[in-house]
């Protein structure tokens, strides 16, 4: 079974739909922050799939996976609360402009909290680990975090009125997440959940790095803990496992 939409679907980029400029720096960041999102939403399918599956010797390294998930997750919300929306609000000069979204950063955010206490005992205690119970914790915050992730690249789109620098502002925000983020122990997510097919490849260069840095980013630093990322949705190519681990007839 394939990742890609179970149980919740991925998220149309709006530089995918027809007549779209892709180019448009408004399109081009609403676009790659949809991308982000179905980062962390192949990340939430290819947990909630595998956790009734995973076998009691692989959950180590399962619950470890689950965490970086976890951690990507809450700092991609960070940035956005500490960088993205304070920035966006005093260039469009419309206070509260943001306001909506931290709110809905609210409803999913005790799931989250939920989340990190329920796999925590679980790094240190593989034994504490329930795949019945795991599904249960993600099922009650799936459609809050859902909502989220559908709504604000759409939001960020309607900005495009105000006419500042969205690029600017984007190329801060990165910047500050990816200072947080562990180089082996939490960004592999990223490149492990990306699959650079999408919408017939049309994001192909996402993230844009020279090649050679995004080939030792993904190789080398996610080697490390590659006992973690092969419970991943996606493979060291950058395109979606035909089957997630645990699913696989072999397994």
């Amino acid at each position: 079974m394939s990742s890609t939409n179970v149980p919740l679907s991925l998220i149309p980029t709006p530089g995918g739909e027809p007549g779209a400029d892709p180019h448009d720096p408004f399109v081009e960041f609403a676009s790659h922050m949809a991308l982000v999102h179905n980062i962390i939403i192949r990340g939430f399918n290819s947990m909630y799939l595998q956790a009734p599956k995973v076998k009691d010797v692989d959950i180590p390294d399962f619950v470890r996976y689950c965490d970086a998930w976890y951690e990507f997750t809450i700092g991609h919300h960070d940035s956005e609360e500490r960088v993205l929306f304070p920035e966006i609000e005093a260039a469009s000069g419309v206070k509260g402009i943001m306001d909506e979204d931290v709110e809905e950063h609210v409803t999913f955010h005790h799931g989250l909290d939920d989340f990190k206490a329920y796999i925590s005992p679980c790094l240190a205690d593989s034994s504490k680990f329930s795949g019945t119970e795991f599904v249960k914790v993600l099922d009650c915050f799936a459609s809050e975090f859902h909502r989220h992730m559908s709504n604000e690249p759409l939001k960020l789109l309607s900005l495009s009125k105000y006419s500042f620098d969205m690029k600017d502002i984007g190329d801060r925000t990165t910047q500050y997440a990816l200072k947080r983020y562990s180089t082996t122990d939490v960004l592999p997510v990223l490149w492990y959940n990306l699959d650079t097919k999408f919408e017939n490849g049309l994001w192909e260069s996402f993230p844009p790095l020279p090649a050679p840095v995004k080939w030792s980013m993904v190789n080398i630093l996610g080697w490390w803990r590659s006992n973690w990322w092969r419970f991943s949705s996606c493979n060291a190519q950058l395109v979606e496992r035909e089957d997630l681990l645990c699913l696989r007839p072999d397994y």
